[in-house]
């Protein structure tokens, strides 16, 4: 198995941190643990290039909903796809 830089070790603990500490404070568990407290499903890290005027309004919104930036962010991804899934199943897809 391919181990990551320290570097990038480092911020993937911390983004798993905050997403942990959002669903607490939500009195949550974390997305990705059972119900046995263990994790479902092992996570990838993705990057996105974004310009630091997107940057910024990410994580003006994120402060503003009191959630990490990669939460809100991973959210916003999979609640699009879905949506996109949705209407390619139901032949409303764009091209």
């Amino acid at each position: 198995m391919t181990r990551l830089d320290p570097f990038l070790e480092a911020i993937l603990a911390r983004t798993e941190q905050e997403q942990a500490a959002a669903q607490a404070a939500k009195g949550e568990p974390p997305p990705w643990w059972g119900a046995g407290g263990r994790p479902t499903a092992v996570t990838q890290l993705f990057n996105i290039r974004l310009t630091g005027h997107q940057l910024g309004a990410l994580r003006a919104e994120a402060d503003r909903r009191r959630l990490p930036v990669s939460a809100m962010a991973r959210a916003w991804l999979m609640e699009r796809l879905e949506q996109e899934q949705a209407d390619e199943s139901h032949g409303d897809r764009k091209t």
